[in-house]
């Protein structure tokens, strides 16, 4: 009991049991003491006296505080069961689609990025002095990027939320549009534009936050809103493109991303809250332990982070 106890204040139980575990562990700790109980009365059921006295097993502490001991002193993992309705597939039907329409907002402005290139690259043919094909590079050297960043994103999203991934990735794709409209040469733009599409998170990120916020059996209208931002934001790029093109210098048309992207980002940093599952279930226990659980822990707590890769 006296080691128990010594850890039971600690951030690091030894035991981790969930709580199908612990009924087991009970029951057989019940069956254990009776049939010790009944070999130490030759055979006979000791009374209820009987059994405080002797401690159970023989231990000192009743049998009672030994069950007790072993449903409050070992780590649980708290489970989608537990806190349900405090997690994304609980949110108001408004608040998830906010969320959803933000995050079409943030998918429409990374294609953006990829469509409104084209409208300066007569620009940049002119000022660098390399032919249309030369300027047309950096467009191809984005998609090409953007295609393994999105792969490379979207497990960091796992592990750490959507929230500080996206947040990550809007910093990045907008400090990389500085050395394109910025460029002194064409390789600066190449270099840009490259970074600039392996730090776009995209759709796959986009996609595990409706797997956060609906049920699989309910996803279908939510991947079908997030999917057509794909067309708005190359719809979008010629749009405003063309009148960058005419009436602004070729730069004007890499500042109006960073512009918008800029706006974007602040909007999804001061209305999009997290919604990762196991992030907020980490959330959750943490409150728990505060308000007097000291043994329920989150699925993110129970290995620590380097032993996970």
């Amino acid at each position: 009991m006296a080691t128990r106890h010594a850890h039971f204040g600690t951030e690091e139980p030894s035991e981790v049991n969930n709580q199908s575990d612990l009924e087991r562990m009970n029951e057989k700790l019940e069956e254990h003491e009776d049939s010790s109980d009944k070999s130490d009365n030759n055979g006979e059921t000791p009374t209820p006296a009987a059994r405080k006295k002797s401690g159970g097993a023989g231990n000192d502490a009743p049998a009672d505080n030994k069950l007790e001991t072993l449903g409050t002193n070992d780590k649980y993992e708290i489970t989608e069961d537990d806190c349900y309705e405090e997690l994304g597939y609980c949110f108001p039907k408004w608040k998830k689609w906010y969320i959803l329409t933000v995050i079409f907002i943030v998918q429409v402005s990374m294609n953006f990025n990829t469509s409104l290139y084209s409208n300066a690259i007569g620009g940049i043919s002119e000022e660098f002095g390399i032919t249309l094909q030369g300027a047309r590079a950096g467009a191809a050297v984005f998609l090409i990027t953007y295609a393994f960043g999105c792969e490379l994103w979207a497990p960091w999203s796992e592990e750490f939320g959507r929230w500080p991934i996206l947040q990550l990735s809007l910093f990045l794709v907008n400090i990389w549009q500085l050395p394109v409209a910025l460029a002194p040469n064409i390789a600066s733009v190449m270099v840009g534009r490259a970074l600039g599409g392996l730090s776009t998170a995209g759709g796959s990120v986009t996609l595990g936050m409706i797997a956060d916020l609906w049920e699989s059996d309910k996803q279908q209208y939510a991947v079908a809103y997030v999917v057509f931002s794909s067309v708005g934001g190359s719809i979008l790029g010629p749009i405003v493109g063309g009148f960058t093109e005419k009436f602004l210098i070729w730069q004007w048309s890499i500042w109006v991303q960073l512009i918008f992207g800029g706006a974007i980002q602040l909007l999804h940093f001061f209305t999009v809250p997290e919604t990762r599952t196991t992030i907020l279930m980490n959330r959750i226990a943490k409150r728990r332990r505060k308000e007097g659980n000291p043994n329920i822990w989150g699925p993110d707590e129970l290995v620590p982070f380097k032993d996970r890769f």
